[in-house]
């Protein structure tokens, strides 16, 4: 068996191509969504100056610097003053002196960073009424100006105080910061905005490429040559229920992505700038990716059933509905079983009804309720009462299909419908116990036919073989007379032939003979067997082959019967096998013992096994050979009287019997005394 029209490897391939061309393509859809919410292919040049990028960058610093670059400044100018002070009226300035030693590390690494050697902005710090704290803008040509103000916290004034940052970047950038690295990602970007919507393009229609030969080749198998249709296991899930776990699986998709990708795109906006575009990009393409998964497996399941034709049989809501539909037919049939309990059911609901509209009255709440009650337990007893008398007929017929025709079942009991099925039943056993009866009696009476016969034409054949045995001996013939005298002979010994066998074939078939069952070892019994046939198969052109296990294999058998079978068995061997051929007889010991002969035959078989042992059948279609047709019946009446069992295989010209005997249980030693 082998996929169609290529092998599962290809379509492992094929599959892995489709999800990369859907991550590809949900990115470039992104990409051109985020370009066009960017301006890029509204403006002829990238102008970085006028980027939203560049407004989250100056407002991070501005931040910054508003909030620690400020404050700690601030702290440690006063603490200078202080110290100052300290020194000229001759106090003590430790305290302050260690507090600008913890705050300077900070002060200098935050002016090397912002200082114009390490960074293209420049700033402005305006507190109050328009006064600058600190300032490093020169006056110097700039690209893009912003202003922030910000509300902080200052501790040494203990009050609260606005400042405003005034923002300068200069124009063109000269310093790799975060502004530079920026304005670059964001060039590169603006480069390829028309590749990544010929990369959107090839990627969907490779995308639809996949999905039209993965739809296509769906299911398709050679069995035999055959191209057929084949669903797996996923696929024989109902459709229904497999379309509302994908869908319930793609929101969940959906869910995670409209959470988890819009956080880390803000996450993403505040601490890696244009970088943002990247990871979210990555993120959703990967659903992207899984979305077209999903949908690919959809559509091949639909695509399968379809081929199959058993679309709708495989839906779990049309399952259910032709269950409801099977229930109430069979409701609209039985009807008549069970209209006494729906009159009772609805007469006592009836009055409960009644009862509980015109006399509701605190005082009789209790009637209502014993007369619900007794409704209840009405409709419960008719319905026990049936199921009870539908397992007494469920069992009657489990006892017929074990073989119990003979037991009848009180028709008395039931009623209704129910008493006409029992009445059926009964009849149905009447007339099986009669036709195995009269097929019982039939098959005596052919037997016992075939044996009267048998006997009857033995005796004047017997006289014919002696008449002519002593017309050979009494005199001297010619070529032509000794020709008929050796024809007549001949043919009057296969008539004998045939007529002991059928006598044989009765009695075995009948069991009128009575196998005298003995321990016999298979392997010294086969040695002698096979020793008597050895020379005539030799003669005929044939090797006879004897493979026994080391150990003895002991059965119990008759062995004048088990003879008969294995001299049926190794002469249709002699008869049919073609020549120059070996015949294998071996044994073989497990649960059972088992003899098999296995021969190569030199005639067409175009029967099987089992029809090879009905009586007068022979693997010789033109009947050229010798034989009657009755060695192989014979040896299955003898091994199943001996309580074994024969079986026959024809492969081609192949043809095996295996004989099965249960093992002898061994008897233990007597002990010595």
């Amino acid at each position: 068996m082998k996929h169609y029209p290529y092998k599962v490897a290809y379509k492992a391939i094929f599959t892995v191509v489709g999800l990369v061309f859907a991550f590809f393509g949900t990115a470039a859809v992104l990409c051109v969504t985020y370009f066009v919410a960017a301006g890029f292919y509204s403006q002829k040049e990238w102008d970085y100056f006028k980027s939203g990028s560049l407004s989250r960058l100056n407002y991070l610093n501005a931040s910054e610097i508003a909030h620690t670059y400020y404050p700690n400044l601030y702290r440690y100018r006063m603490l200078e003053e202080e110290r100052k002070a300290l020194t000229e009226g001759s106090g003590s300035a430790d305290r302050v002196s260690a507090e600008l030693d913890q705050l300077y590390p900070k002060i200098h690494q935050d002016q090397v960073r912002l200082s114009p050697e390490n960074t293209n902005l420049r700033f402005s710090i305006i507190v109050g009424d328009s006064n600058i704290f600190e300032s490093t803008y020169q006056g110097e040509d700039y690209g893009s100006f912003e202003t922030y103000s910000f509300t902080i916290n200052n501790e040494d004034l203990g009050q609260q105080e606005t400042v405003q940052i005034d923002m300068y970047l200069m124009k063109p950038l000269t310093v790799a910061d975060s502004y530079y690295q920026d304005s670059w990602s964001y060039q590169k970007l603006y480069d390829i905005r028309y590749l990544v919507i010929v990369q959107g393009v090839l990627s969907w229609v490779g995308m639809v490429a996949v999905m039209v030969y993965m739809i296509c080749a769906a299911g398709h198998v050679e069995i035999e040559g055959r191209d057929t249709i084949v669903q797996n296991g996923f696929h024989l899930i109902p459709f229904d229920l497999l379309t509302l776990l994908l869908v319930g699986l793609a929101n969940l998709m959906a869910y995670i992505r409209s959470h988890y990708s819009s956080s880390l795109m803000d996450f993403f906006h505040l601490v890696r700038g244009s970088q943002v575009f990247n990871y979210y990009a990555l993120s959703i393409s990967i659903m992207g990716m899984l979305d077209f998964g999903l949908i690919m497996f959809w559509s091949m399941s639909l695509a399968i059933r379809a081929k199959r034709h058993n679309l709708w049989e495989q839906m779990l809501l049309v399952r259910q509905l032709g269950w409801m539909k099977d229930q109430i037919k069979s409701i609209w049939q039985h009807l008549s079983i069970i209209r006494k309990g729906l009159i009772w059911t609805i007469v006592l609901t009836a009055v409960s009804i009644t009862v509980g509209v015109f006399l509701s009255r605190p005082d009789l709440t209790w009637a209502i309720v014993l007369l619900c009650l007794a409704d209840a337990l009405t409709a419960l007893i008719l319905i026990n009462r049936y199921q009870i008398a539908r397992r007494r007929l469920g069992n009657q017929i489990h006892q017929m299909a074990e073989g119990n025709i003979e037991q009848h079942i009180d028709e008395t009991t039931f009623s209704g419908e129910l008493a006409r099925e029992a009445q059926d039943l009964n009849r149905i056993s009447d007339v099986v116990k009669t036709a195995v009866d009269e097929r019982t009696r039939s098959d005596r009476l052919k037997t016992e036919l075939i044996t009267n016969v048998s006997h009857d034409i033995k005796t004047p054949l017997t006289n014919i073989i002696n008449c002519s045995d002593l017309l050979r001996r009494s005199g001297t013939y010619d070529q032509t007379q000794t020709h008929y005298l050796d024809v007549l002979t001949e043919q009057s010994e296969k008539m004998k032939k045939l007529i002991e066998d059928l006598i044989e074939a009765s009695k075995a078939s009948t069991g009128n003979i009575k196998p005298q069952m003995g321990q016999i070892d298979l392997c010294e019994f086969l040695n002698q067997v096979s020793g008597e046939y050895t020379e005539r198969l030799k003669v005929a052109g044939l090797e006879l082959v004897l493979s026994c296990p080391d150990q003895p294999v002991q059965i119990m058998a008759d062995g004048a019967l088990l003879y008969r079978v294995m001299d049926n068995l190794l002469s249709n061997a002699l008869k049919y096998s073609q020549k120059e051929t070996r015949v294998y007889l071996s044994v073989s010991a497990g649960r059972d013992a088992a003899i098999m002969v296995r021969n190569v035959s030199n005639y067409q078989l175009n029967v099987s096994g089992e029809e090879l042992v009905t009586r007068f059948v022979r693997g010789d279609a033109s009947r050229h050979t010798e034989g009657s047709g009755l060695g192989l019946s014979i040896a299955l009446s003898l091994t199943q009287l001996m309580g074994g069992t024969m079986k026959i295989d024809v492969d081609g010209d192949l043809f095996k019997v295996v004989l099965n005997f249960p093992l002898a249980k061994a008897v233990p030693a007597a002990a010595d005394t």
